[in-house]
């Protein structure tokens, strides 16, 4: 039997008091370290039209989210595995970020309809064969021209 061990780790991914691990936020400011990075990413790998469909998948405490809405775009929302990361998402107040299955939520999108699919930090937490599944679920949800 093949254990899940991804269920037990995500399930407490962030799990310890913030002075243990230093990548929780406690609040939007301590976001401004990241700020210069987020905002390169966005610049350079989001679409130019601020009204994009946009999909964060393992999209973690939503700080490219926020980033991005800081920004202009409009319809960018997330998904993560984690209850703790989307818990730091609702407490740090940032909208769009929900608790699921990254594969489940892209088969649930309709063919054609994303603009833009975001994955970072993400990928390397699949098997391959895993990830061609994925990738396939991504170009299939993606509009033509879509990043």
């Amino acid at each position: 039997m093949l254990y899940n061990y991804r269920h037990r780790f995500y399930a407490s991914y962030t799990n310890t008091e913030y002075w243990q691990n230093p990548h929780i936020p406690n609040t939007l400011d301590e976001l401004k370290l990241r700020l210069p990075f987020l905002t390169q990413l966005i610049h350079r790998y989001f679409p130019t039209e601020s009204a994009a469909q946009i999909l964060d998948i393992g999209c973690g405490h939503g700080a490219l989210i926020h980033v991005a809405r800081q920004m202009g775009y409009k319809n960018i929302r997330g998904i993560d595995g984690s209850p703790a990361q989307v818990a730091t998402a609702k407490h740090l107040g940032i909208d769009g970020v929900v608790y699921g299955d990254a594969m489940k939520t892209l088969i649930t999108e309709a063919d054609d309809s994303l603009d833009c699919v975001i994955s970072f930090d993400f990928i390397e937490h699949f098997t391959k064969i895993e990830l061609i599944e994925l990738v396939d679920e991504v170009f299939r949800a993606l509009k033509p021209g879509g990043r």
